[in-house]
């Protein structure tokens, strides 16, 4: 090793155990190249190992852009973990176990404001995705259950499969919302179809489903006709600000996230107004914890920046208040944290099975480190409880 690197990888190898020495949940071992290996002294918690192959490199994203900085670099193959979801639930509860002794040290935050500075002129890196949905059905097919369900599922047995677990799902929105024979149901954000499938064939509504994918507009037409139900059903490729008709009920799944916070307003003012007066909504919805809501609005994260940019959490003090300001009530709300934990690990099994048929849709390695991490990530955060997953019913 040359002088030069070895003088870089004292203050390196110095900030890594100031950074271990905080750790007090999960016994940590950072593998710093070939020869250096070092350890937290918790003695409780799971074990994990990362190991990073450029220390520097790796230490500089995370100076440069923190938590998006740190994700950053594995997705780079700065750093590597043999199990990614429970390493960032450690890191996770780490981190949250200091939530008032956030400021960096004066040495780090300098350092940070330095890189920067260098930084600033090279202009912001374009995410690596792009729009979600844009990536056509194949890509989903190949490791989403046969229901083809982008949502968390409900489970309510250890063994109970995951396509089961979807069914259970639309079965309690599809009760919340109270969904007769012969209603006119509107669900805002309808995926691929598969509540659409559930409430028109199990319970014979009338659903108008809205997407902004033609994608998913496409298979869900194509599906509901094969099953039989293409006059029960109605696809729309729509912004859902753009409906006009009036529904016995409303139903939305995990769609409030994908769009920004200053639509929020837009979307609850379009529920009171497309129900009629004795008619009842039903949410699903990922929520945050309040306390983190205005820091993750005053900067990207991860998901906001590669996943879904322009999206936000609610929490779960939000939804009462928009719903309240717009003539509606929450008359119930249930959270099921552990089951959308469940869910995304299944997901990640399935991606990781499913890549070598993901090669001939030309997607590269970042890619793969890219979802990978965002699974893994989302897992993470429902395990902690930083963020959870509630089913909200609505009447006006």
């Amino acid at each position: 090793m040359s002088v030069s690197n070895r003088i870089t990888m004292l203050p390196v190898g110095w900030i890594y155990r100031r950074l271990l020495r905080r750790a007090t949940f999960g016994r940590l071992t950072v593998q710093l190249g070939p020869a250096t290996r070092l350890h937290n002294a918790a003695t409780t918690g799971p074990e994990v190992m990362i190991e990073v192959h450029r220390p520097v490199a790796a230490l500089w994203r995370v100076l440069r852009g923190g938590g998006v900085g740190f994700a950053e670099a594995y997705l780079v193959g700065y750093w590597d973990t043999s199990d990614l979801a429970t390493t960032l639930e450690v890191l996770a509860r780490n981190l949250d176990a200091h939530v008032r002794d956030r400021r960096p040290s004066p040495r780090i935050e300098w350092a940070r404001r330095r890189w920067q500075r260098l930084t600033a002129r090279r202009g912001a890196e374009i995410p690596s995705i792009g729009q979600h949905y844009n990536l056509g059905n194949d890509f989903y097919i190949a490791w989403l259950d046969a229901t083809m369900t982008y949502s968390s599922a409900v489970f309510t047995a250890e063994e109970q499969p995951l396509p089961a677990a979807q069914r259970e799902k639309y079965r309690r929105l599809a009760e919340l919302a109270d969904i007769q024979p012969g209603d006119r149901v509107l669900e805002i954000g309808c995926g691929w179809g598969g509540f659409a499938e559930y409430a028109a064939g199990e319970i014979g509504a009338h659903v108008t489903g809205l997407t902004l994918s033609s994608e998913q507009a496409a298979y869900a037409r194509d599906r509901l006709d094969k099953a039989g139900l293409a006059d029960l059903t109605d696809i729309k490729l729509q912004d859902f600000r753009d409906e006009t008709g009036t529904y016995d009920k409303i139903v939305s799944i995990e769609m409030i996230e994908s769009i920004p916070a200053d639509l929020w307003p837009a979307l609850f003012d379009q529920i009171n107004a497309r129900l009629r007066p004795d008619g009842k909504a039903a949410m699903q919805a990922i929520t945050i914890d309040n306390r983190l809501f205005d820091s993750l609005l005053e900067r990207d994260d991860f998901i906001s920046k590669h996943i879904f940019p322009g999206g936000a959490l609610p929490s779960v003090e939000h939804v009462h208040t928009l719903a309240d300001e717009r003539g509606l009530l929450v008359k119930s709300a249930t959270a099921f944290a552990s089951s959308y934990a469940r869910t995304l690990e299944t997901w990640r099994h399935h991606f990781e099975a499913a890549w070598p048929k993901l090669r001939h849709l030309e997607l590269d390695e970042r890619f793969r480190r890219t979802w990978r991490y965002y699974l893994a990530y989302c897992e993470a955060g429902f395990r902690v409880g930083r963020i959870d997953v509630h089913q909200f019913e609505f009447v006006k």
